[in-house]
């Protein structure tokens, strides 16, 4: 083998194992395929009694209390002994490092029930590639046990109604479906014929027009200025069906930090949350309007006519704010 031949191998799998090495890890052992919907959760539409729809939005939080985890959660609870939040939405990635492996896996308690007093309100979950190390079907299962966990399924949809009958439409998906390299999938099940479903289920559900607010919410960013940059499998048929239905919100997580992001081009805002407990370096991006390397959590107040977005740090402390006008 010549010396050219040798530097474009060494140059190919170092550009492997940068860019690959989470994908490679997160495919052993490979889970089992979920196909049981958890139907007692399936009603999951409730009216608020005000003017006004306010939650929070944590991502890559589950360490058993490690890294930032336990002063992230104190200051959710101190933001929640002030303000009234009526539900909780994460970002995925729930159980670091490998999901859980059954429905009584101490994780549940080390790193949710032990942590966090807004265990009280609804936690909406949103599935990340750490989740699917695991047992998925403990973690859908895990809501006949704690009624206040709610995944019926690996993607789902809520409504909130509010303020004259205002509807905002809360669409959680599964993006570990469109996560793909070198056009072998992320989960050995997951072939191109879920994903595709998948798609089609968002249009089905978004191409409603009688929503007040549009919102959406996958564990992978769209654009991110983080550690791991664009998740550019989301830029096809995924981006393309929040564009041309008008979603006001994408949030996710993944990345370890706090950013909001805009494409002049599209509606819809990006925001990651996804400092829940570890925290990574910040790096660039070209529609990055607010990027922070601080562990923490947002706040979404949603009115009729504006959601005001409150980036939190680990200190209970303000660090950036926006509005979105309707």
């Amino acid at each position: 083998m010549n010396s050219k031949l040798i530097l474009v191998f060494v140059f190919f799998c170092s550009y492997i194992a940068l860019q690959s090495c989470e994908f490679i890890i997160h495919r052993m052992p490979s889970p089992q395929p979920v196909a049981r919907v958890n139907s007692k959760m399936l009603g999951i539409n409730t009216d608020a009694t005000s003017n006004e729809l306010k939650f929070i939005v944590i991502g890559d939080w589950g360490e058993k209390g490690n890294f930032y985890q336990r002063q992230v959660a104190s200051a959710m609870e101190k933001m929640m002994a002030v303000e009234k939040i009526d539900f909780i939405l994460t970002a995925g990635d729930n159980f670091y490092q490998d999901g859980v492996s059954n429905l009584q896996d101490s994780h549940f308690q080390e790193s949710f029930e032990n942590i966090y007093s807004s265990k009280k309100v609804p936690w909406y979950i949103t599935l990340g590639n750490h989740d699917y190390m695991g047992d998925i079907q403990s973690l859908i299962d895990y809501g006949e046990k704690n009624p206040y966990w709610v995944l019926p399924n690996t993607y789902y949809a809520f409504e909130k109604t509010f303020s004259n009958s205002n509807k905002i439409l809360f669409l959680v998906t599964d993006t570990n479906e469109f996560i793909h390299f070198f056009d072998f999938y992320y989960r050995l099940y997951m072939r191109k014929e879920k994903g595709i479903a998948q798609l089609y289920w968002i249009n089905t559900k978004l191409k409603n027009n009688t929503y007040k607010w549009k919102i959406v919410i996958g564990h992978h960013p769209i654009y991110s200025a983080g550690y791991h940059g664009d998740t550019k499998t989301l830029h096809g048929k995924f981006l393309e069906n929040l564009e041309k239905n008008q979603v006001d919100v994408y949030f996710s997580g993944h990345e370890h930090d706090l950013q909001y992001l805009k494409n002049p081009n599209f509606k819809t805002h990006f925001f990651i949350s996804g400092a829940g407990s570890k925290v990574r370096k910040i790096k660039s991006s070209p529609y990055s309007i607010f990027a922070a390397s601080e562990p923490g959590f947002l706040v979404a107040t949603i009115t009729e006519k504006k959601i005001l977005i409150r980036f939190i740090n680990q200190n209970a402390e303000e660090i950036y704010r926006t509005v979105i006008q309707k």
